[in-house]
């Protein structure tokens, strides 16, 4: 279903390799150059591409490697050193952020004007109390030396702002690099004669603690105090939350009573936004009962009713939900066929790899890159409850296909399970974007 790649890639392979982070790009640059790519690789310089900008990496220095494989390194260098000459400090996104751990790089290619740029970052970003500090960068690069200069510059600002609240980060990223007790002795030395480190040693070096998790029942016990059945029922009925987090949270630590009671009110609810938020509940919790109404639900011309109802559905185990499925697909029952296939992640019978297979060379062309997410989501989920080879392709559809890194990890732990990872995988996963699929594929 998803061949191996062919290298030299096509202009639109590239493109759509670098997005993606796919290792591919790495390979075709270090045996073809960047020749027809060049406006490619360097509007990825200047692009945030990660899907899930809170959960992935920057890709920094994975396109500083291409970069420094190609024969025309100083055109991507100039480029990009010009761009940091030029910077918008306000307008701070990850775009932004992307371009000054390129800065770092260049720095640690004793690219002196980028190093410049990087304390005069951090310099900003303490002023307007912005969030994006590299200290850790400084710190990298300069060592000792460049943990004082912060330290000093973080103390004159605190010292004459005393207001702002104190924060220990630039120490604790420190510690990651020399011993403690080294740290502190610098920092008590040069407070001696210099006020704003002396300011910066007594109110910024706490460490912080690592953060060890209480029990699973402690939790469930502290949400049951906040969210309990009466108020989940006036929650519905005022309309309040416009997704599904606070209710579906409720449904995981419900009594079966609780189900019941909620289960009951979503055969009598007529209107829908109440009907909608009674449906969360069971988005991550299996139904009391399935009653006919639940698959009428399913087909509703209504879209979030459609989609509430069908994870419904998809947390629960039955064969009826099978015949559903099949059903739904063979008479094109509701207008996406694909955000069916939720439903296999309990209710998967061999062979249905084959109908899964016909959805998907059937996709929309014109298929965003959310929808291919949820998409390769549902796919991993009917994977990981049914590990059986003849769901190979499907695994290999979402690592070509999903724009985020970590279902593409997902999937490589999914095919090393099934016994199927293919060599090109474990050929180009040494180049990925991600420095965990490289070195998950290392030690394979």
């Amino acid at each position: 279903m998803i061949p191996p790649f062919n290298i030299p890639l096509s202009k639109e392979e590239f493109s759509d390799s670098i997005q993606k982070g796919l290792g591919r790009t790495y390979i075709h640059v270090d045996k073809f150059g960047d020749n027809l790519i060049k406006d490619i690789l360097l509007n990825a310089c200047f692009n945030d591409f990660t899907y899930d900008q809170q959960a992935e990496d920057l890709r920094s220095s994975w396109l500083y490697s291409i970069i420094k494989i190609t024969k025309n390194k100083n055109y991507y260098t100039d480029a990009i050193l010009n761009e940091l000459e030029n910077l918008n400090f306000s307008e701070e996104n990850r775009a932004f952020e992307q371009l000054i751990g390129l800065a770092k790089e260049l720095a640690i290619d004793n690219f002196s004007e980028a190093k410049h740029i990087i304390y005069k970052t951090f310099e900003y970003a303490l002023k307007n109390e912005e969030i994006f500090l590299c200290e850790d960068y400084i710190v990298e690069l300069d060592g000792i030396k460049g943990f004082l200069i912060a330290a000093e510059t973080i103390g004159k600002h605190l010292y004459l702002n005393s207001s702002i609240e104190k924060d220990s980060s630039l120490f604790n990223y420190a510690i990651e690099y020399f011993d403690k007790n080294i740290l502190l002795n610098e920092l008590r030395v040069k407070s001696i004669d210099n006020i704003y480190i002396k300011y910066y040693s007594e109110n910024c070096t706490e460490i912080y603690e690592k953060y060890t998790p209480l029990p699973k029942q402690h939790y469930i016990e502290k949400l049951r105090k906040k969210l309990t059945l009466d108020k989940i029922v006036n929650d519905v009925f005022s309309g309040k939350g416009d997704f599904a987090g606070h209710y579906q949270r409720f449904g995981t630590i419900a009594t079966q009573e609780e189900l019941n009671i909620i289960y009951n009110y979503i055969l009598k609810e007529t209107k829908t936004p109440q009907l909608i938020r009674f449906l969360w509940v069971f988005r991550n919790t299996a139904l009391p009962e399935l009653h006919e109404y639940i698959f009428d639900l399913a087909l509703s011309k209504n879209k979030e009713i459609s989609d509430a109802a069908l994870t419904c559905l998809s947390n629960s185990k039955d064969p009826s939900i099978n015949e559903f499925f099949i059903d739904v697909i063979q008479n094109k029952k509701i207008p996406i066929l694909h955000e069916s296939l939720c439903l296999l992640k309990l209710n998967y019978n061999s062979g249905n790899y084959t109908i899964i297979e016909s959805v998907l060379r059937d996709l929309s062309s014109d298929i965003n890159s959310h929808q291919l997410h949820d998409l390769g989501y549902d796919l991993l989920d009917i994977v990981k409850e049914n590990h059986i080879n003849e769901l190979k392709n499907i695994v290999l559809w979402v690592y070509y296909n999903s724009p985020c890194t970590n279902c593409r990890f997902e999937s490589i732990k999914l095919l090393k399970k099934i016994d199927s990872i293919p060599s090109y995988i474990l050929s180009e996963g040494l180049y990925d974007c991600s420095d965990e699929i490289q070195n998950y594929i290392k030690n394979i």
